[in-house]
């Protein structure tokens, strides 16, 4: 179940991306995104099929996610952290040298 969620998931996350990629910007640069002129608060700024899907896509993408982390929750088992399964090796010290200098120094 959780696996097949995973690949829908993944699909509807790579969809998603794809249909935010391919819509036009509606605003020139960042800084005019606030502006009266983009069309965002007039009658004529309805949603288009793109829009519709990003809504409808995010919707989706918000509940798998949900879905998720509850049925990881209960899948039973104690889950461990993937670094709990990390093998911890021992520094390797090197023996201590004696601090005698090699070079004879004059006194």
């Amino acid at each position: 179940m959780v696996h097949a969620l995973l690949v829908i998931h993944l699909i509807v996350t790579l969809l998603l991306i794809g249909v935010i990629l391919v819509q036009k910007s509606s605003s020139g640069a960042w800084g005019s995104g606030a502006s009266v002129s983009s069309g965002v608060m007039t009658a004529r700024g309805t949603q288009n099929f793109f829009t519709k899907t990003t809504s409808i896509l995010a919707g989706i993408f918000l509940f798998l996610s949900l879905g998720l982390a509850v049925l990881s929750k209960t899948d039973g088992g104690a889950r461990n952290s993937i670094v709990d399964d990390i093998a911890v090796q021992p520094a390797k010290t090197e023996p201590l040298v004696p601090a005698v200098p090699s070079v004879p120094v004059a006194k």
